[in-house]
């Protein structure tokens, strides 16, 4: 039998290592060494706090970051769509303390688990991983691949948490004394900001001068991607602008109104500046200060301008359109289109819901929004005289409607998964002949549903002024700032060329007692002299401002026409678009005359169109020998108008 030898343990004990104490009953906890004390137990509260802050700091620096970026004009174009006022500050922080506040329950919860090993690393390192990604996507996504960014992200990540294990203890105790501060910081931030606007604009209407007696509110409604061709009262066969016909009887209707460019943000630069593409520089880059703009020159005298946009592509603050207003109201109208303006929301928009054009309904901005906007505007003071500039959005594509609304036109088999996957994407519809037989025909069903829809809250617009007793002191103008194609020319959308389908907008002016009413107008115009007009018609004179003629000369003095500037239309070189479209070989002008449309482009070759006898312009006159002199005559003048150009 082997006994415990007193030998073998006074051995141990030579070897350097101590017994380990025993802890009996009664005996207070031993306290912690080495490790234990760096390491110390991660309890559920003291995680979620952590990744809280984490949340805080991310939103916040977001905010700050989109902000600095868009000033400095480098943001990238997958981030263009991302909130640019102040507002995204607040949003920002608020929408990323959800998401990693939703992060950090997970991982409280965790902490009951078994198995709880690594979780501070793996918990922490997803949100800084998170956080990262989030900064690095405001300058980079769509710079560099988003898994690009996601190694970036997580290398940073893991550097950041090794970093922090040194303080870990200090950290977590921190964070678990204020785990409440981050929610509270981030509605304190919301109210300064918010608050702020809200008080800012009344003491900003305050010091305005004082307007003078009976001067009329002035509304200008844009319906965005409106051709007049597919109105009825532009001779269309189906009825699709029942109301806009009736303000046309009530006032002056232009027939041959020609917008500025085939797409929306040089079209609204020139409506806003009177000034043409090539003035005001505003195609790819926001406008800038070089101009004054119609809002600048009604405010001066003592109105008060609102902008309410359902183009929250372009038509918005970001863009250089918030010069001149007092109140805009484009981002932010509810809460799912304030997460998707935020650098998570961006990549789910783009990775998720681009995939998916049908459920863009539920949070694209329609035409009641934006009427809801300007009438709550309007209400809020009624002692000062209105400018609003309201941009409809419901008739560009992809064409959706709600369920109720579609299938007004055709055969309503048009749907709007059709709507969305056959007109979502302009720059290439080489699909639209190839695989979908008979496509443009339900495309062009689903576009007229959708400029009723848009006619329909014309209407009540309209009502909603005469409730108010504001109709008959008030001037309306309704346009377009383009068109559309189907298929003619084999190309789809807009912005691509300088057809007549994509320059030929309505153009009504209405104002009962000082604009005469069944007025039409042949003559071709320009929509940017619509601020002149403006200016004119309320008996401004502020010649400082706009170097058009007024519009309203034409009904005043028929003989004005003969000598009425020929407008013109341009559009910058896009090389993003596919070499079947002519703005993807060079830049575009073109003249339309009350006979001819030339188009010229710097690589193509010219195009020259009867409009009259040939509106959809199919035969191009260009290649007979007859017309060259006509040609030459009419490029003289477009350098005339546009020097430096041939």
């Amino acid at each position: 039998m082997t006994g415990h030898s007193p030998s073998a343990e006074s051995d141990r004990s030579g070897a350097g290592i101590a017994p380990l104490p025993t802890q009996g009953a009664g005996t207070a906890p031993l306290p912690l060494t080495g490790r234990q004390a760096a390491c110390p137990a991660i309890d559920g509260l003291g995680l979620f706090a952590v990744i809280l802050w984490l949340g805080l700091i991310t939103g916040f620096v977001e905010g700050i970051g989109i902000l600095a970026l868009q000033r400095l004009n480098w943001l990238p174009w997958r981030c263009a769509s991302l909130g640019h006022s102040v507002k995204a500050v607040w949003i920002s922080t608020i929408v990323d303390l959800c998401l990693f506040g939703g992060l950090g329950a997970a991982a409280a919860v965790a902490t009951k688990l078994p198995g709880r090993r690594f979780l501070y690393k793996a918990s922490v390192g997803t949100a800084a991983t998170l956080m990262f990604l989030d900064w690095l996507a405001i300058p980079l996504f769509g710079r560099i691949a988003l898994y690009g960014l996601f190694i970036l992200a997580a290398g940073l990540a893991v550097t950041a948490v090794y970093e922090g294990r040194k303080h870990q203890a200090a950290i977590l105790g921190f964070c678990r004394r204020f785990v409440l501060a981050p929610p509270a910081a981030a509605v304190l931030l919301a109210a300064v900001i918010q608050g702020g606007l809200w008080l800012w604009e009344p003491a900003a209407t305050a010091r305005l001068p004082a307007a003078l007696p009976g001067m009329p509110n002035v509304l200008l409604l844009v319906v965005d991607t409106v051709r007049a061709d597919h109105l009825s009262c532009y001779g269309y066969h189906r009825p699709t602008s029942p109301n806009l016909d009736a303000l046309a009887r009530e006032g002056v209707l232009f027939e041959n109104a020609i917008a500025p460019s085939s797409w929306t943000q040089p079209s609204h630069a020139s409506l806003l500046t009177g000034q043409y593409t090539h003035e005001h520089h505003a195609e790819f880059d926001p406008l800038d200060k070089r101009y004054p703009t119609i809002g600048e020159a009604l405010s001066r005298q003592g109105y008060r301008a609102g902008a309410f946009s359902g183009n929250l592509n372009y038509f918005t603050q970001a863009q250089g359109f918030g010069r001149g207003f007092l109140h805009f109201e484009d981002y932010y109208f509810n809460v799912l289109d304030m997460v998707l303006r935020t650098a998570p929301g961006r990549v789910i928009d783009v990775y998720v819901f681009d995939r998916f054009p049908k459920v863009r309904r539920f949070w694209r901005k329609r035409a009641p929004e934006v009427n809801a906007e300007f009438f709550r505007w309007v209400d809020a003071d009624r002692e000062r005289p209105f400018f609003a500039f309201l941009n409809y959005f419901d008739v560009h594509s992809p064409y959706l409607l709600p369920g109720a609304l579609r299938g007004r036109f055709g055969t309503g088999s048009h749907s709007e998964l059709d709507a969305g996957r056959l007109v979502g994407d302009e720059r290439d519809a080489d699909h639209l002949l190839k695989d979908e037989p008979g496509t443009p025909e339900r495309s062009i069903d689903a576009y007229d549903d959708c400029t009723l829809y848009a006619d329909e809250h014309l209407r009540r617009l309209l009502w909603g002024l005469r409730e108010r007793g504001l109709a008959d002191n008030t001037l309306v103008i309704v346009t377009s700032d383009h068109g559309e194609q189907f298929m003619a020319h084999g190309l789809q959308g807009h912005g691509n060329s300088l057809y007549r389908q994509l320059i030929h907008v309505p153009l009504v002016v209405c104002w009962p007692g000082h604009v005469p009413a069944g007025v039409r107008v042949a003559q071709p115009v320009s929509i940017k002299a619509l601020a002149a007009t403006v200016l004119d018609l309320i008996g401004v004179q502020d010649e400082t401002a706009f170097d058009d003629p007024s519009l309203a000369r034409l009904w005043q003095d028929p003989a004005a026409a003969e000598h009425w500037p020929h407008p013109v239309a341009e559009l910058a070189i896009n090389p993003l678009f596919s070499k079947k479209n002519p703005v993807a070989h060079g830049a575009m002008k073109c003249l339309v005359t009350p006979d001819w449309h030339l188009i010229v482009n710097q690589e193509l070759p010219p195009e020259l169109y009867d409009w009259k006898r040939d509106p959809q312009e199919l035969h191009n006159r260009a290649g007979q020998k007859a017309m060259a002199p006509e040609i030459e005559r009419l490029e003289a003048e477009l350098e005339k108008l546009v020097p430096g150009w041939l």
